[in-house]
């Protein structure tokens, strides 16, 4: 049997030990996602997750969603209510 390719999210890294930050995970991320251990996702923007994140998600994960409007304007403020 051939071991998944582990390919992280985009702008992974590691904030402290067992807290990590990412860009949104893809379908292609999910491998590398199972083998962190995740207890608990912090969702921040509105999209959905594929099938198979949903699929990883269901096995005890929790989801945690702050939805909150993307800023990728380097000097666009962001609201004080967010």
């Amino acid at each position: 049997m051939t071991t998944p390719v582990m390919i992280p999210p985009l702008n992974f890294e590691l904030v402290s030990p067992g807290v990590y930050r990412s860009g949104f995970p893809t379908k292609r991320n999910v491998p590398f996602l199972r083998r962190l251990g995740l207890r608990c996702i912090v969702r921040l923007c509105k999209e959905s997750y594929s099938e198979e994140m949903c699929t990883f998600l269901h096995t005890g994960v929790r989801v945690v969603d702050c939805k909150t409007e993307g800023n990728k304007e380097p000097f666009k403020s962001i609201p004080q209510s967010t």
